[in-house]
């Protein structure tokens, strides 16, 4: 069962090679379920689409793990960070994320 954590938790995905990249969009969606976004041009999405097992360690405040499992491609990314717009939308990017 995953632990909660507060929302802006840094993470790391770890995928195959291994390649190691930040995540500030993970969401817990249950007990089991996970979800984030990454650019679309990010080589780990190319790696995930390969060898979909991964792991992501959160480290927040009072809360420290490590969940695996398999990746699942709902769709290709939509955005990628740009500018200072890109990171001031954040808020909405999270939102979208908890309707998947």
């Amino acid at each position: 069962m995953l632990p909660e954590w507060e929302v802006g938790t840094p993470a790391v995905l770890i995928v195959a090679g291994p390649h190691a990249i930040p995540v500030s969009t993970s969401i817990r969606r249950g007990d089991d379920r996970v979800v984030f976004a990454l650019g679309r041009r990010r080589e780990t999405l190319t790696r995930l689409r390969s060898e979909p097992g991964a792991a992501l360690c959160v480290l927040g405040r009072g809360v420290a793990f490590t969940a695996y499992g398999r990746t699942e491609m709902l769709e290709g990314a939509r955005y990628e960070w740009r500018d200072e717009e890109a990171v001031r939308s954040e808020s909405r990017i999270r939102q979208e994320l908890a309707t998947i």
